[in-house]
């Protein structure tokens, strides 16, 4: 692609990408437009709040349970550990790990099994 530098190290997470004054400015437009009339649109803001609840939701219904007994087997013993040790941020860690490993719709159904509600996502209105 023309403008655009990459510059490579290892490991390759920490490669550089350059570039150039008119490049930039494309890609500044672009990112402007994105952000003020597709994610700043209200329906996308709402969804967006209505997923903070969900996730804030799934985090506070798991930590009340000290014996993980909502989370993957293959987590559980872990997560008790952590806990029977008083390791609170390794706890939640591991909370947050496997919340951020939900996909959307995924999200949205273990929720709706932990509160028997069955809230609506932008995911869901696309389909």
């Amino acid at each position: 692609m023309r403008g655009v530098k990459l510059e490579r190290q290892d490991p390759p997470c920490l490669s550089v990408v350059k570039l150039e004054p008119d490049v930039l400015r494309q890609v500044m437009v672009l990112k402007y437009f994105t952000f003020h009339f597709v994610i700043r649109i209200p329906q996308i803001q709402a969804w967006e709040d209505n997923g903070f609840q969900i996730v804030c939701e799934i985090f506070k219904r798991l930590w009340a349970d000290p014996k993980g007994r909502r989370l993957p087997q293959d987590l559980t013993a872990k997560y008790q550990a952590a806990r029977a040790a008083n390791e609170d941020v390794e706890a939640r860690r591991i909370i947050c790990d496997f919340i951020a490993s939900m996909s959307d719709i995924y999200a949205t159904e273990f929720y709706g099994r932990l509160t028997a509600l069955q809230p609506t996502t932008i995911i869901f209105k696309m389909i």
